[in-house]
């Protein structure tokens, strides 16, 4: 009765001090957590559910008169469609470095002694890695470029330099993209995309050439593919379609020039 009541404080169960002052550290130092995807665990549950869909086949194909237990089976059915999804959620989550994992490794056997003294069949932190989703903006490379090299005070929204003050101050990246990495980003795209179409057409234009023309508009296309694809983070699909497209202007307009020339030539 007394251990009882030692495991009670005023009423309420008591705190585990391990526990409460590694997640308080983690929310003063970490602002993606990490979690263990306990593989062995999840394969064991499914496969236990897996055997126990088959007990109950083979019951049901054993004696056609007897009676299914529909709501076992209903049961168990769900049980193993929640553990596949279960399994697939850790499965879809961002995985850990080796050397991230090492250090996750030593955080939590520091921060929880008495488990390592408890577990002794099983290394108690032996497991994959994940790290929650941060829901972080998917943004093309261009503007992570420019959120990486513009100041900080630039790049932060004011919404989210209030929310995220601590990080600001660390100088950690943000995670929004503000007005101004936006509006920027735009400029350079249009700034860029006339350049690749002008310089083309002036350097083709002046002095024309069947040759010049030609190598003009394969470089053109290859420097324009490449930005496109690589600057922009464009699908495979966007980056053909625009390379096409790109590639038609500029071959119409080698086909004017080739015929404007043959025809002074004359």
């Amino acid at each position: 009765m007394e251990d009882r009541d030692a495991t009670r404080l005023n009423g309420h169960e008591r705190i585990d001090v391990e526990l409460f002052r590694y997640v308080e550290a983690s929310l003063d130092q970490e602002e993606v957590f990490h979690v263990l995807g306990f593989e062995f665990l999840q394969r064991y549950n499914l496969v236990r559910i897996q055997n126990k869909l088959t007990k109950i086949r083979e019951s049901i194909h054993a004696d056609l008169r007897q009676s299914c237990n529909e709501e076992s089976l209903n049961n168990t059915l769900s049980e193993y469609s929640q553990a596949i999804r279960n399994y697939n959620l850790f499965r879809e989550l961002k995985p850990l470095g080796e050397e991230r994992i090492e250090d996750r490794k030593a955080l939590l056997r520091t921060s929880f002694p008495s488990l390592m003294s408890q577990c002794r069949w099983t290394k108690p932190f032996e497991s994959h890695y994940y790290a929650l989703n941060d829901n972080k903006v998917k943004v093309d490379n261009l503007r992570k470029a420019l959120r990486h090299f513009l100041p900080r005070h630039l790049t932060y929204s004011r919404a989210e330099r209030t929310r995220r003050s601590r990080e600001f101050e660390e100088g950690k990246p943000p995670y929004e993209i503000s007005i101004i990495v936006d509006r920027l980003s735009r400029l350079i795209v249009a700034l860029v995309g006339g350049a690749f179409l002008i310089a083309p057409m002036l350097i083709m234009a002046i002095n024309p050439n069947q040759t010049k023309s030609l190598v003009t508009a394969s470089l053109g296309t290859l420097l324009f593919s490449c930005a496109i694809s690589l600057g922009l983070s464009s699908s495979n699909n966007e980056t053909m379609v625009s390379t096409a497209t790109y590639a038609a202007v500029l071959v119409v307009f080698v086909g004017i020039t080739t015929t404007n020339n043959s025809t002074q030539t004359i």
